[in-house]
């Protein structure tokens, strides 16, 4: 999952070193990577002619090194965009890089991603009402596992239902000279933040 994110901060062709990558990532999304990490990933990275060292930049610090994506790492991160989910939230990955790949790859994957929680509801939505049906014929009074299932399901709807918004405003951004994107994001949040105070 780390290749993939530094692949990703990397898309756009401008070279960076680790500690700018870490930096970058965490402007992004608040989290941390551990530098140390990052470092040797990009060493994986580059003995896989993914990234390639630029150390004509790096100004005599061996850290300061940036790295570059090859055409050979620039066509993987396309392809893990639009691969199945391997991992239990790639979502926030993908969403993370929308603005770095071609629009075509991006509504793709969105595609894909939204294909993919509509398939979980429908399946968790079978597995609740079966953990319901046991419940009822051993008539207990708590069933724990249609509870999780419940909660689970919840997650997964509002995951869609965001999909769903964010692909209409991006739909809507395309169409526009404005940048309608943010107010609508800021918007959401808000509604969020209100809702999950009452």
């Amino acid at each position: 999952m780390l290749a993939h994110l530094i692949l990703g901060l990397l898309r756009n062709g401008e070279p960076r070193h680790g500690y700018e990558l870490v930096t970058h990532h965490r402007a992004l999304t608040g989290a941390t990577l551990s530098t140390g990490n990052v470092y040797r990933e990009l060493s994986r990275l580059a003995a896989r002619e993914l990234v390639r060292a630029r150390a004509d930049d790096s100004r005599g610090d061996g850290r300061r090194i940036p790295y570059q994506i090859t055409e050979q790492g620039t066509e993987l991160f396309d392809q893990w965009l639009l691969a199945p989910a391997k991992y239990g939230d790639e979502l926030a990955s993908w969403l993370i890089f929308m603005d770095r790949v071609p629009r075509d790859v991006r509504d793709r994957t969105l595609e894909r991603a939204r294909d993919m929680l509509w398939s979980q509801t429908k399946a968790l939505e079978r597995a609740r009402e079966d953990a319901l049906s046991r419940q009822h014929a051993t008539r207990g009074p708590y069933h724990p596992l249609a509870v999780l299932l419940s909660r689970r399901l919840r997650q997964v709807t509002a995951d869609l239902e965001f999909l769903n918004e964010l692909r209409a405003d991006l739909a809507t951004e395309s169409t526009t000279a404005e940048p309608s994107l943010p107010a609508a994001r800021s918007e959401r949040a808000g509604r969020a933040t209100k809702g999950a105070t009452r």
